[in-house]
């Protein structure tokens, strides 16, 4: 038993599924550059934005060092702490 009154109704629901999925924004990656330009300082935002060259490199190339402090390392060892309820 097939309708045929309602051969309409595909053709209408596949336009209203293509539409919905078409108003689907893709995902992105990060921001490009006119987002991070309307985000800067100059543009009233909260960043800024630096131009690299061999002074910047060499002032960000810094390492720190990781680890604990030989006083850390060296200190005593310490009870743990025992968690009860208060008595009033």
């Amino acid at each position: 038993m097939t309708l045929t009154g309602f051969r309409w109704a595909r053709p209408i629901s596949m336009i209203v599924a293509l539409a919905v999925m078409s108003s689907c924004g893709l995902p992105q990656a990060g921001p490009n550059k006119r987002q991070i330009y309307q985000g800067s300082v100059q543009k009233d935002g909260d960043a800024f934005i630096v131009s690299v060259n061999d002074r910047v490199t060499r002032a960000t190339a810094v390492t720190e060092a990781l680890g604990f402090s030989e006083a850390f390392k060296n200190a005593s060892t310490l009870g743990s702490d025992t968690i009860r309820p208060a008595i009033y």
